[in-house]
């Protein structure tokens, strides 16, 4: 399993990627998979590389609360994650990943 972000304009992700997809391919066979948001990008790059949709969930209140004491505290550009994998509620993409033999965060973010 791949996971990271991708095929957003950046050369550069895309490269990552498919150094990526060739190093996995090259462990696990065709057994390689990518998680992505937005999959539509990299199935038009890597037509032969199964991708599942992954769809967060975040947990607005206490993002604005964590913003609110980020300004008071005068911590700067420090921004609150935009979910935790603990509060996700059951979804297929969170399986997937659970049960993935190998996971490796792809991307230059």
């Amino acid at each position: 399993m791949l996971w990271g972000g991708y095929s957003g304009g950046n050369a550069g992700d895309k490269l990552t990627l498919a150094v990526a997809i060739r190093d996995m391919r090259e462990r696990f066979g065709d057994a390689v998979c990518v998680l992505r948001a937005d999959p539509n990008g990299t199935r038009k790059l890597c037509p032969d590389v199964p991708v599942a949709t992954f769809d967060p969930r975040a947990d607005a209140g206490v993002r604005r609360l964590m913003r609110s004491l980020s300004r008071r505290l005068r911590l700067g550009s420090w921004y609150p994650p935009k979910y935790r994998l603990s509060d996700q509620p059951f979804s297929p993409w969170l399986e997937i990943v659970r049960h993935c033999r190998h996971l490796r965060l792809v991307g230059g973010g």
